[in-house]
């Protein structure tokens, strides 16, 4: 009997050791999501490859093949950006590919630049606040756009933590300046966001 007991113990404690390790994994990945970058994610709706430059106009440096996951998407945290390019912090693919090789190494791109296009912020799809978008990177700026709808929106310059957008709305295209606190990079999930 001690021994049944012995062997339970010993493979519970397997268990909860793995627990530990994946959770642990996953609680480190979360650490990306953080409130110091604009962050995006690469359309999947795209056939093109993700293109990594070592500079604006320069040498290429990676081609990424589209992702064939419907699950999967690269979401990038950027810290620049110049002359429609912006200026990747790092790079990982999100949610159901955990296991790809880009999440070993987030930072492997860090400091190379991509092309502004076809990359996606989410508006959160939260009812009861209005979002904003500014001529400029402040709230002082002038409103140009408000809406409290769910919008996808594609990103085209950053300053600071403020993200510069451009989206269609009723057939009519809008370019302004969105605050982080209303910028979600997550298509797989729903952001919270505090008033």
């Amino acid at each position: 009997m001690k021994k049944t007991y012995s062997k339970l113990f010993t493979q519970l404690t397997l268990i909860i050791l793995f627990l530990n390790s994946v959770f642990g994994f996953s609680q480190e990945q979360q650490k990306i999501f953080s409130p110091d970058f604009v962050e995006c994610t690469y359309s999947n709706k795209t056939d093109k490859p993700l293109i990594i430059y070592n500079k604006p106009n320069g040498e290429l440096v990676k081609e990424l093949e589209v992702l064939d996951f419907p699950n999967c998407w690269f979401k990038l945290a950027i810290t620049d950006s110049r002359d429609n390019w912006l200026k990747i912090e790092n790079l990982m693919v999100l949610p159901g590919c955990e296991d790809h090789e880009l999440n070993q190494n987030i930072e492997k791109y860090k400091e190379k630049w991509i092309k502004a296009e076809q990359f996606e912020i989410f508006l959160p799809d939260i009812k009861n606040i209005t979002f904003k978008f500014y001529k400029e990177s402040n709230k002082k700026s002038k409103v140009i756009f408000e809406t409290n709808d769910f919008l996808k929106v594609n990103i085209i310059e950053t300053k600071g933590l403020w993200a510069k957008v451009k989206f269609i709305y009723n057939e009519k295209e809008y370019k302004g300046w969105l605050e982080k606190k209303y910028q979600c990079a997550y298509p797989w999930t729903t952001c919270s966001v505090e008033e």
